[in-house]
């Protein structure tokens, strides 16, 4: 039995695309005992994105053996990107750069997010902003405590490895206050509506450099953890 299922697993890691969805249609027509093996299950669900009528059949499927497909697919995506985590240290060095200028962006949110040769927030570079900066930036301090940090910090180690995992890069973006994976973070750490954030920042993350730019400017690194890239005028930290 164990042959027939490794069998069929090899077979779905090789198909793709039409090919694959036509062989797990046959599968399920046959009945085939493979059919209840959560690994081979999983295996076709991570690949039949796209092909709805596949898609529901193997969800099906899961449900019957009382497992659901967003939240198995969900632990299997934590499980590799928490393991690419450990295999690179190079990553979480400069993602703990990132994390770091998040907090202190998000205290003190009125600044001017980029320049050129030094780090970003300085209290020289503020710009316009609301009369009741102090209070907001007061506010801020309160609510993100050293527990809600830490929340934070975690949520967006993982957001930035799994986009860097996925697509070698991640990019974030806040324009109107709007950011999809710093949302997300600061929801995991319970400050959503609690908080302000900056206006404007575009960031790029890759495993050994931070890039960012104003407005379409080009990409500017302003930190990298790659010896071979620094200089003596190179700022080492953000």
């Amino acid at each position: 039995m164990e042959n027939e299922f490794q069998e069929v697993l090899s077979k779905v890691n090789e198909l793709e695309g039409k090919d694959l969805a036509v062989y797990i249609d046959k599968l399920f027509k046959e009945n085939n005992k493979a059919l209840n093996n959560r690994k081979v299950l999983l295996a076709m669900a991570e690949k039949v994105v796209g092909y709805n009528h596949t898609h529901y059949i193997v969800k099906d499927k899961l449900s019957d053996l009382g497992l659901n497909l967003h939240q198995e697919l969900e632990k299997i995506n934590e499980e590799r990107t928490r393991m690419f985590m450990e295999e690179n240290s190079e990553l979480m060095g400069t993602i703990n750069v990132v994390s770091g200028w998040w907090i202190e962006a998000i205290k003190k949110p009125f600044f001017k997010n980029f320049h050129t040769s030094s780090v970003p927030i300085r209290e020289e570079m503020f710009i316009k902003f609301p009369h009741n900066k102090a209070k907001i930036e007061e506010k801020n301090r309160i609510e993100f405590t050293e527990e809600k940090q830490k929340v934070f910090t975690e949520a967006l180690a993982f957001e930035i490895a799994d986009k860097i995992r996925k697509e070698g890069k991640c990019h974030l973006w806040i324009n109107e206050q709007s950011c999809w994976e710093i949302n997300k973070c600061i929801d995991k750490a319970n400050l959503r509506l609690k908080v302000y954030l900056p206006p404007k920042v575009d960031m790029m993350i890759t495993t050994n450099q931070i890039m960012m730019r104003d407005g379409k400017d080009s990409w500017k690194v302003v930190y990298t953890n790659n010896e071979n890239d620094k200089n003596d005028s190179f700022p080492k930290k953000m």
